[in-house]
């Protein structure tokens, strides 16, 4: 099994084919944005901007189901929040979040080419 599952898109779009690919296709365009969000905000020690970014790209992960994913941005945002600025764990998990994202590119693919 891999990282998406797409049980929620599915029951959102109704198996609507046009609105399914119109949502994943805003997936598809925000993985880019919300990997250079992240290292970009890592990198600049803007870590308020970046628990703000991480908030933004929540939905767009929920949607596909990626599920650790989310938990992973979850964490961002609220340790952040807390004032739990670990450098270190937080570029752990911006590198995880990047490395899933790019994974569930290629799950999305396929699953387009099932539609």
């Amino acid at each position: 099994m891999g990282l998406t599952d797409f049980t929620y898109l599915e029951s959102i779009t109704e198996r609507d084919k046009e609105i399914t690919e119109e949502l994943i296709g805003v997936f598809i365009e925000q993985v880019p944005e919300c990997i250079s969000d992240l290292n970009k905000c890592f990198d600049e020690k803007d870590f308020s901007e970046l628990s703000r970014q991480a908030h933004k790209y929540k939905s767009t992960v929920v949607i596909i189901g990626l599920s650790q994913t989310e938990q992973r941005l979850k964490y961002l945002e609220l340790s952040i929040k807390e004032g739990l600025e670990d450098e270190e764990k937080i570029k752990m998990e911006i590198d995880k979040i990047e490395e899933e994202l790019l994974l569930a590119l290629d799950e999305v693919n396929d699953y387009l080419d099932t539609l």
